[in-house]
């Protein structure tokens, strides 16, 4: 299988539990989220470096649970 370690957000939204538009919102504030650590800017597009989106899911899973 040949995985690619930059995706496109249509790609993420085909991977992973997120519509479009919660992808758009957390892309939106990605300095405030720390996304933006994950993201490349091609021209106009952004892309998404997988490993590093798969640790900021993690990151705020743990997050998550250390509240509840």
């Amino acid at each position: 299988m040949n995985e690619s370690k930059y995706l496109r957000i249509s790609d993420i939204t085909k991977l992973y539990p997120f519509s479009l538009g919660t992808m758009r919102f957390f892309l939106m504030h990605r300095k405030e989220n720390g996304l933006n650590k994950a993201v490349l800017r091609v021209g106009k597009s952004l892309l998404i470096n997988r490993e590093k989106f798969e640790k900021w899911i993690e990151s705020h899973h743990e997050k998550t649970n250390e509240k509840g």
